[in-house]
Parts: C-alpha cells; sequence; structure tokens
C-alpha cells in the first residue's frame, strides 16, 4: 500500500468494519487542534457522527404557492411507497409532522434499522461502492452502476449482499473481483441486486442495487420532490429566518449558490422587493442559482438569466429587458485603455516597418513607403479581426447563459430598490458585473465558502490546519465586501457549514474588532444550537449571541455556524 493510503483520514480494522463502529480519523494536529477547542469527547462524538447521516429529513415548504396541512399530505402521499415497503418487513412507518416553530417546516423520522449483523454481513457476497456513492446511500438513495468499483463473481441478480466501501477508493480498479480485495472495507448494509454482474460493469448508468437495508438506519428516498417542496438541512433553513429581511428590502445573498436561501429569503419576504443572488463560480451560478429561480419562479430573485428565459421574456414582451455588452458599459473601442494598447500595437508595426525598409535599404533595394495607420483605425481593424476570431465566438456562446441583471424598461415597472442600483451604474454586461455602491443593501447573507467539516455523512476529511487557516484568511474577503455593501443600521447573518472556531468564533472576532458592526441577539424561539466556544476570542456575552452546532444538539442535524451582526454606522 502506498504512503497516499496509509496516511488515508479513515482507518478499518482487519479489514473490516461496521458503520456503527466507525470514526473519522484526523491528522494528529488536526485532531490536537479540535480536541483543545471542542473537548475530547465532543470531539469523539462528531467523528462518529460524521460518518452518519441526520437521522431527521428536513423539508421546507412553499408556503407562497401551498398551505401547510396540504404540504404535509402531500409528504404524506410521497412516502406512500417507502411505508408499503416497511410494512412488509414488520417495521413502523415514518409519520412526518410539521415542526412548532418553523410554520414551512416538515420533519420526516427514520425508519428503525432491521439490516443483519456485521457479522452476519461478512459471509454474503461483496459489492464494493465509491466513497461519494456511499455517503449519497446513507442518506437514503439507492445504488447506480456509476458508483459500484468491485462486485463478488459468485453474485447473481435478484441476491441478497453486503454492501461495503472502498476505504482507499483508488486501490481497487473498477471491474475486480470484490472478493479477492484484501483492503479496508467499511459495511454499510445489505442490498438486493437489480443486474447481474457483467450488466452493471458493462452499463454507463441504470439502478443496479436497492431494497437498501443500513446498519444505521433507514432514510426514505426523496431525489425528485415537486416544486412546492424543498430538501434542506435544519441549520442552514434558520440562518435565513435569523436574518429575518422585511418586505419590499433590498438583500443580498453573497454566495447563493445552491440557492436554497436565496429562494427562502424570497418566500419570507412574501416575495416582495429585491433579493440578489451572486456566487464567486459562474458555473454554480448558471447551474444552480438558474434552476433554482425556474423552480419557484419568485420575481423579487434577480442577478440570473439564460438566453433562452430572455427570448422567452422577450417574446412575452415583458417589461424587463437585459442590456446589450456595451450598452451601459459603453463601446469598448472608446475605452482609454483599449485606445492605449493600440496605439502601442501601431507604434510597434511602424518600428517593424522602419526596420525592414533599413534592411532593404542596405542590401540596395528600393525602400517601400510605409503605412502609416491612425490609432483609431488600427483599433478597429483589432476589434473586427477579435469579433471573428475562434476564442472570441466561443466567449459569446458562453456568455449567453453566464450572470446577468435585469434592467428596467418602463419606469416604476421594477421594485425601487433595483432601480436605484442601476441609476448608480449598476449595468448587465453580461457576467462583468462592476460591482455595487457601498451601503445599498439593507440586509446581506454571506455563507462564504468553508472548510465543509459540517456536511454529513462523510466518510473521509482530508484537511491539514494550514487550510483552515487558508479557509479563515479567505473568507476575510467576503466580510470585508459583505460589510460595505450593507447600510447604516442594515443586518448581516455569517454563517458556515463547520464546526472549526477559525473559521467561526475567530471570525465573528475579527468582524467585530476591525468593522462598525455589533452582535444581535438571536430570537429565543429559533435558538436549537450550543453557544460560541470559549477562549476563541468572544467575551461570554458574545458567545451567548451566536449559535453552533456540533451535531450532539437535540436536533442531531449537520455541523454549523449562525451570527446576526447590525451596522452601527
Amino acid at each position: 500500500m502506498s504512503e497516499e493510503q496509509k496516511s488515508a483520514t479513515v482507518r478499518a480494522v482487519d479489514g473490516y468494519i461496521g458503520l456503527n463502529d466507525f470514526a473519522v480519523h484526523f491528522e494528529d494536529d488536526v485532531a490536537a487542534y479540535f480536541t483543545k477547542h471542542l473537548g475530547e469527547k465532543e470531539f469523539s462524538s462528531i467523528c462518529k457522527l460524521s460518518c452518519q447521516a441526520p437521522p431527521y429529513t428536513s423539508i421546507r415548504i412553499n408556503l407562497l404557492s401551498i398551505s401547510r396541512e396540504d404540504a404535509l399530505e402531500l409528504v404524506k402521499s410521497l412516502l406512500a411507497p417507502f411505508n408499503e415497503m416497511l410494512k412488509k418487513e414488520g417495521r413502523d412507518p415514518v409519520v412526518p409532522y410539521l415542526h412548532k416553530t418553523i410554520s414551512e417546516l416538515i420533519i420526516i423520522p427514520p425508519a428503525k434499522s432491521i439490516c443483519p449483523s456485521v457479522d452476519d454481513l461478512k459471509s454474503m457476497p461483496l459489492v464494493l461502492i465509491d466513497r461519494m456513492c456511499a455517503e449519497s446511500v446513507l442518506r437514503g438513495s439507492d445504488i447506480f452502476v456509476k458508483g459500484v468499483r468491485a462486485v463478488d463473481k459468485t453474485c447473481t441478480k435478484g441476491q441478497k449482499v453486503c454492501v461495503a466501501v472502498d476505504l482507499c477508493n483508488n486501490d481497487l480498479p473498477r471491474g475486480s473481483d470484490a472478493s479477492l480485495f484484501i483492503g479496508s472495507n467499511l459495511i454499510i448494509g445489505e442490498a438486493v441486486l437489480q443486474m447481474t454482474r457483467s450488466e452493471i460493469m458493462s452499463s454507463e448508468s441504470g439502478l443496479c442495487l436497492d431494497q437498501i437495508h443500513r446498519l444505521s438506519f433507514d432514510l426514505p428516498p426523496l431525489q425528485q420532490l415537486p416544486d412546492c417542496l424543498l430538501m434542506q438541512n435544519f441549520p442552514s433553513l434558520l440562518t435565513s429566518r435569523v436574518l429575518n429581511p422585511a418586505p419590499k428590502s433590498c438583500v443580498l445573498d453573497c454566495c447563493a449558490a445552491p440557492g436554497n436561501k436565496w429562494s427562502h429569503l424570497c418566500m419570507l419576504m412574501q416575495d416582495q422587493g429585491l433579493i440578489v443572488g451572486m456566487d464567486r463560480s459562474r458555473k454554480k451560478a448558471i447551474d444552480n442559482l438558474f434552476a433554482i429561480k425556474k423552480k419557484f419562479g419568485y420575481v423579487s430573485l434577480q442577478g440570473v438569466m439564460e438566453a433562452a428565459e430572455e427570448e422567452r421574456l422577450r417574446a412575452e414582451g415583458a417589461a424587463y429587458r437585459l442590456q446589450e455588452c456595451g450598452e451601459a458599459a459603453g463601446d469598448p473601442t472608446q475605452s482609454k485603455s483599449f485606445m492605449k494598447k493600440m496605439a502601442r500595437i501601431q507604434r510597434q508595426k511602424e518600428r517593424k516597418q522602419r526596420e525592414h525598409q533599413q534592411k532593404r535599404a542596405a542590401e540596395g533595394e528600393t525602400p517601400m513607403a510605409v503605412k502609416r495607420v491612425s490609432v483609431e483605425e488600427q483599433a478597429a481593424l483589432t476589434l473586427e479581426r477579435y469579433k471573428h476570431s475562434k476564442k472570441t465566438l466561443l466567449k459569446e456562446e458562453k456568455n449567453t447563459q453566464e450572470l446577468c441583471l435585469l434592467s428596467p424598461v418602463a419606469e416604476g415597472v421594477a421594485p425601487a430598490p433595483l432601480v436605484n442600483l442601476l441609476n448608480a451604474g449598476v449595468h448587465a454586461k453580461t457576467a462583468k458585473i462592476p460591482g455595487y455602491p457601498r451601503e445599498v443593501f439593507d440586509f446581506v447573507l454571506l455563507d462564504p465558502p468553508c472548510s465543509a467539516l459540517g456536511l454529513r455523512p462523510r466518510l473521509s476529511h482530508q484537511v491539514s490546519m494550514e487550510e483552515l487557516y487558508g479557509y479563515r484568511n479567505y473568507q476575510r474577503q467576503f466580510i470585508d465586501v459583505a460589510v460595505q455593501l450593507l447600510r447604516a443600521g442594515g443586518v448581516l447573518v455569517y454563517s458556515t457549514c463547520t464546526y472549526d472556531p477559525l473559521e467561526n468564533e475567530e471570525n465573528v472576532a475579527f468582524i467585530l474588532r476591525n468593522y462598525p458592526m455589533e452582535l444581535m441577539t438571536q430570537d429565543e424561539a429559533l435558538r436549537f444550537g450550543k453557544e460560541g466556544l470559549k477562549d476563541c476570542g468572544l467575551t461570554d456575552e458574545e458567545r451567548s449571541k451566536v449559535q453552533r452546532f456540533n451535531m450532539t444538539e437535540e436536533c442531531n442535524s449537520i455541523g454549523f455556524f449562525i451570527s446576526c451582526f447590525r451596522k452601527t454606522h
């Protein structure tokens, strides 16, 4: 086994280990750091819980399109096939219920496991799946062919098999005989084969294992939900509630993809106002945010537009239109930087022509007249060549799907905050929004890129202390911009999906030390997490105003952190 595999972030004993006896492993210095701040018992519990899915499934209701009661009945109907299977197996059905405090939340409890013991599973034919597939399976998914790495040659269609995870992942070539593998296997449960071994390895897609019984508990497969429902982790849903923007406000979601909080904010505002969703990744903005906007149909969500959507709006004679590239920004040939570049190119051309003439004269040939071209003519020629280059055509094709802002055609049609932004100079040059004026947003939600250590289930965490410090410093760049965009008296919520104090308490302390911001006390009815950690830069009073989720709380959800600030001036 290679050194990389030996230092893998997970450990199994004697080649096999059951899920309930497994814990995620960290590098020694990272483990020592978390043990120091979280305590040995708490960190040990986190390591064990990290490899299991949250037992309770959270479903968010779009209350603008369906009532709570109707949504609950809809969820019950979606659970009917799963409950029918439980009934045949002699298990109690799962009964969804409405959350007492949060009106738009439905909770689905887990089904009790009837999986055989690890010893019994070891005697069954083996199917090995990759780590990412296993994490989806633990959240309720069936197993599809792309996630399978190896199948025992003795397996037959319709047979019950032991499902395990190849912890080394790259140690086993896909298509191998699983019975010959002696690496580290994490057993997660049993399933029934719906394909032969040859069909699995020769197919590019398709369901190959279902009727899965997990060692921990079983969750219903709810991948395809109707538009009025959305699966969302409980603390993530809570974040929008803590921000609590008022209708007709101007709101910014700085790192909006995949768009769950973005759309939730819009629902809380009754789809009245402006909620701008941005993301550092153009691909995520296109793939995720546009899908969310299309799913819910909220008119207050702004910032995402595809070419097809633009054409639809124009065909319907909508009150909005996209500004053309350069319409607001001006003709690129008139920019100072472009003209300077053209002047430099022209000088280089003339110098080369003079050198060529001198060479011809030295060789006794008749010099040719130097063709002088004005800078403006050179700029026009260069721009024409650029427009027809393959690189430009490909770029234009890509840009038809990238981030745009809408501008109103008729006065009074758009929400007032949007008009104000456009009047202040925000234009829709495709994928190149120059920036917003300072202090223009009433509410800002900042959930920046983080170490994501709180996401569950995770069977491996390969992270170093250097990377954790890097995340903290990277987040501070987002914080600086978010604070500048927030108006005086406005509210900022800073959240992460990690339990790392560097990215949580230390960044809260950083905000308080460096910006005119004060921590706000969160509504007691919305407090489901613990207070902040000691010795991480916050006073006892400040620690009591933040929420920390370590997976060990009663709600038993993901690791998360929520803090809420008001800008004082």
